[in-house]
């Protein structure tokens, strides 16, 4: 009589799956599967922080694939998803321009060792994820100028990859 049952149980819990208003999506996955491929690819290249040229190239690919998911876009849920990869992107690319300045700071005796020379744009990422700055003054000339810290490039790409664990979590599973 047991075994008789848990078919029935389970033939139940399947329909009320499959039929249940709001379990289904307004997302097909299927539309995203390049974004959110070369979103992993991104997080991959960030995370190793080792070559700046396959991150850029990363980059690059997943603005194109924002860009044609663009058009195959349908529902509402999909807009707002295509959105939040893009706000996304954006935050990768602050800390693409953060981690470039990184490395030209480096070639400049001046500016000192671990801190990104700060100009208008890195002033403006500075104020947008509250990075703190010092100011410094060249000995030689007596010009002022201002720095973020090396580690701030860190701190802004693992704020993307948090992102990046919530918008990929939207993505339904099949």
């Amino acid at each position: 009589m047991r075994k008789e049952f848990y078919p029935k149980i389970q033939a139940l819990f399947l329909v009320v799956l499959l039929f249940t208003p709001g379990c289904t999506s307004n997302i097909d996955r299927h539309k995203f599967e390049n974004v959110d491929r070369l979103t992993a690819r991104v997080e991959k290249e960030a995370e190793k922080g080792t070559d700046y040229v396959k991150f850029e190239k990363a980059l690059q690919d997943l603005s194109a694939a924002i860009s044609s998911a663009r058009a195959v876009t349908s529902t509402k849920e999909e807009t707002d998803l295509l959105h939040d990869y893009a706000e996304l992107l954006a935050t990768y690319q602050d800390g693409q321009l953060l981690w470039r300045y990184k490395m030209e700071s480096s070639l400049y005796p001046w500016i000192p060792e671990g801190r990104v020379y700060a100009d208008d744009g890195i002033k403006a990422l500075a104020r947008k994820y509250d990075l703190p700055m010092e100011s410094h003054v060249v000995e030689i000339t007596g010009d002022r100028f201002e720095t973020v810290s090396a580690g701030s490039v860190k701190e802004v790409l693992e704020r993307a990859h948090l992102k990046a664990k919530a918008v990929r979590s939207r993505l339904p599973l099949f």
